[in-house]
C-alpha cells in the first residue's frame, strides 16, 4: 500500500506557526505598532510587558546561576579533606619566621584593607590555611 496524500494535520499546524513567527519576526516596529492599534492594543503597554518579562527572565537566570554556584560550591566543599592541625602549624611557622626575618616590611603590614590597623587574627588563619593547602598539593603533585 502507498502511503497517504491526505495532510498531516499537525506538521500544517507547525507550518503556520513558523509563517506566523517568520511573519513577526520580520516585520518593523511601525508595522508592529500599527497592527497592535489596528487590533484594539496598546503598543506601549505591550512594550512594557515584554521589557518587564525580559527583567524578570534575566532576574531569574541570575538567581538560577547563584543556586548552581552555590551547588558546585557545596559539591566542592563536601570532597574537600580538612587540612589537618601539624599542617596548619607548619604553614604558621612558616609565615610567622618569614615575617620576622624581613626586615623592611613593618610589624603592622596590612594583608587586607584595614584602615590602617594592620592584619586581624581571621587573615593569618586564612592565609595560614591557603598556605597549608598549597603544600599539600605540592606534595601530592610530587607522588
Amino acid at each position: 500500500m502507498s502511503a497517504s496524500n491526505k495532510p498531516d494535520k499537525d506538521r500544517e499546524l507547525e507550518q503556520f506557526e513558523d509563517a506566523l513567527v517568520d511573519s513577526i519576526l520580520s516585520a518593523g516596529a511601525e508595522e508592529m505598532r500599527e497592527a497592535a492599534t489596528a487590533a484594539g492594543n496598546d503598543a506601549a503597554a505591550i512594550v512594557r510587558r515584554f521589557d518587564a518579562m525580559l527583567l524578570a527572565s534575566k532576574a531569574q537566570c541570575s538567581l538560577q546561576r547563584l543556586k548552581d554556584a552555590r551547588a558546585e560550591l557545596e559539591t566542592f566543599a563536601a570532597h574537600a579533606a580538612p587540612l589537618a592541625d601539624s599542617d596548619r602549624n607548619a604553614a604558621r611557622s612558616c609565615i610567622v619566621e618569614a615575617r620576622k626575618t624581613v626586615s623592611q616590611v613593618p610589624a603592622n603590614l596590612m594583608m587586607a584593607a584595614r584602615k590602617g590597623q594592620g592584619a586581624r587574627e581571621r587573615d593569618l588563619d586564612s592565609l595560614v590555611d591557603d598556605l597549608a593547602e598549597l603544600e599539600r598539593l605540592e606534595r601530592g603533585a610530587d607522588k
